[in-house]
């Protein structure tokens, strides 16, 4: 979809906003998808907004610097009590701009399982 819209241009579709929410799928539902297409066991380790803060200034592979986490914790924390609500919507707009339908996560991943495997 984001091909067609840079190939079409701005006199066309300068100034819109487009949605690309072709499914919704929680910790469980990518875990499961994951688990099924890279053969081994992914579990998803739900934690709270609280948590998420610590969980990066303590990974040792990079800095985050607390001001960014706190305000990632802030923005899990509204999206977890129902504040970003939108973000829980399917509105997928890729059949009225491309005349395809999307591919699915699952599909997705099935297509990209080397480069996911590493």
């Amino acid at each position: 979809m984001v091909a067609t819209v840079l190939r079409e241009g701005p006199a066309k579709h300068g100034g819109q906003n487009y949605w690309l929410s072709a499914e919704i799928a929680g910790g469980e539902e990518l875990a499961t998808i994951f688990s099924e297409v890279l053969l081994r066991p992914i579990r998803c380790d739900y934690r709270k907004p609280e948590e998420f803060p610590a969980t990066m200034e303590l990974t040792g592979d990079y800095s985050v610097e607390p001001w960014y986490s706190a305000a990632a914790r802030e923005f899990l924390k509204q999206f977890s009590d129902g504040r970003m609500g939108d973000f829980g919507t399917v509105r997928d707009d890729t059949p009225y701009l491309t005349g395809t339908t999307p591919r699915s996560l699952q599909q997705w991943a099935q297509e990209n399982r080397l480069a996911l495997l590493g």
